[in-house]
């Protein structure tokens, strides 16, 4: 496993003083890193194999489009079995394989990069069946302010068992209706993402599941069990509940790829938006990045893989308002 550096820009920082100073931050310039080849790509079953090839840039540097690199002789093989060149697609920015990768799969991308071979490999995990999907809304409460609504989505699937198992949540998507907000996601309460924060905030203090889009999360804890993930979604401003009623929600369970498990995890430990403690100091300058995890040995970047499996469920009633 190799990690890399992002490095920040030089900038204008409030210090804890009061006072201000320049960080200039070029001594973190590395050239080894500025040369190597970045390989990003994402399996999926339905998806043709499609690889990334770009070059690491410093913040500092004036960029606007990424620099792609398309002379490569980018070779595929499926399970040990050489599935020959991959073409660079113009239109695409990215090398492409007329393969589609099936579940168990061991996908391998190899590559020479200066006389240097840059090579990467993945498994694809197994799609993990929704067996259940509930939707009910609740209220009113007061939940950061009076007569919030919370609509509580129930997620029920089996972990498969003796085995290391990986996910990502993604729950909600617009309502499909006029002048119906999206609310707030509500992770926190939920066993898997409770465990994800033991396990972030042993590199970033004060963190907490949070995300407008989805989060990762291990089987730690629900090895081999039947679960049922309880999330929510806060609604502000709600002045007749029942309009919400009836609406379609969607979710969607991501079965991931360890190593998409660990890249997202450096992601999450980066983001300058996290309200943490880590996440601020981030955000102001005072914390030089961690290194993103990457799977690419002679290289840098991700392969990573993932199937998903969908659900909807009708948003029902869950008791009366109060009187």
């Amino acid at each position: 496993m190799h990690r890399y550096i992002i490095a920040a820009a030089a900038i204008f920082v409030p210090m804890l003083t009061g006072c201000y100073s320049d960080i200039d931050l070029d001594r973190y310039r590395d050239k080894d890193i500025e040369e190597r080849l970045v390989l990003n790509s994402i399996l999926m079953p339905d998806s043709l194999v499609r690889v990334v090839a770009t070059h690491p840039y410093f913040f500092a540097d004036q960029h606007h489009d990424p620099s792609y690199e398309k002379g490569l002789d980018m070779r595929l093989s499926v399970n040990g079995v050489d599935a020959g060149n991959m073409t660079y697609d113009n239109n695409r920015h990215c090398y492409l394989a007329d393969v589609t990768p099936e579940e168990g799969d061991v996908v391998e991308i190899r590559t020479l990069w200066k006389g240097k071979t840059v090579e990467a490999r993945d498994t694809m995990p197994q799609k993990i069946r929704i067996e259940d999907f509930t939707a009910t809304i609740d209220g009113p409460f007061t939940i950061h302010q009076p007569d919030s609504w919370l609509i509580e989505y129930d997620i029920t699937f089996t972990d498969p068992a003796e085995e290391e198992n990986f996910y990502f949540l993604s729950f909600g998507g617009r309502f499909k209706g006029e002048f119906l907000l999206d609310g707030e996601r509500l992770y926190k309460n939920e066993f898997v993402f409770q465990v994800l924060a033991e396990i972030m905030n042993s590199t970033v203090p004060g963190w907490e599941p949070y995300s407008l889009t989805g989060l990762p999360f291990s089987d730690k804890g629900i090895e081999g069990k039947r679960h049922t993930l309880h999330v929510g979604e806060i609604l502000p401003f709600v002045w007749n509940p029942d309009d919400y009623v009836g609406r379609e929600r969607e979710v969607t369970l991501y079965s991931i790829s360890r190593a998409y498990y660990d890249f997202m995890l450096s992601l999450l430990a980066n983001d300058p938006e996290d309200d943490s403690i880590h996440g601020s100091f981030l955000g102001f300058g005072l914390l030089e990045p961690d290194g993103l995890y990457s799977n690419v040995n002679g290289g840098t970047g991700i392969i990573g893989s993932c199937v998903k499996e969908g659900a909807t469920a009708l948003i029902t009633r869950k008791r009366p308002s109060a009187k």
